[in-house]
């Protein structure tokens, strides 16, 4: 599946979120970067949630490919990350969402905002695991989706 400039500004900030720690074996790759990766729970060929925050983690190479060839233990952590949202992010991803190249942009715009906000934290001395909001484009079309459930 082809990357863009929103694919890869949005894996930069699930791995600045964590610190550059694999989030299961706790290894920190700041200074090999390359080696942690940006792990969807659900694939990011589902547009609804490739590129929302509740829908990733940072996994080094080896727990993501252990995580991925064990789909039980994948989805019970899973469960444990998401804790009472998983049944929520699983249904918004079935959910069949289209993005125009300008709400693209929208969306790269804002998570390139959000990166340099987490990375200015990091330079200040904060540690540990900074959250970032998801893009406000992401959370209505979401929350449209939910009124349509209704």
């Amino acid at each position: 599946m082809k990357r863009d400039k929103l694919d890869d500004v949005f894996s930069k900030l699930i791995r600045e979120r964590s610190d550059y720690n694999c989030e299961e074996c706790g290894t920190n790759y700041r200074y090999r970067p390359q080696g942690l990766h940006c792990s969807h729970f659900w694939t990011r060929s589902n547009k609804s949630t490739r590129w929302h925050p509740e829908n990733a983690c940072a996994h080094c190479y080896g727990c993501h490919r252990k995580l991925s060839g064990s789909p039980v233990t994948f989805t019970d952590r899973i469960k444990q990350f998401l804790g009472n949202r998983f049944d929520l992010v699983r249904r918004y991803t079935h959910a069949p969402v289209k993005f125009s190249k300008l709400e693209r942009e929208d969306i790269y715009r804002f998570y390139k905002k959000e990166l340099l906000r987490v990375q200015d934290l990091r330079a200040s001395g904060v540690c540990g695991r900074i959250e970032f909001s998801t893009a406000p484009l992401i959370d209505l079309k979401l929350r449209e989706i939910a009124a349509r459930e209704l």
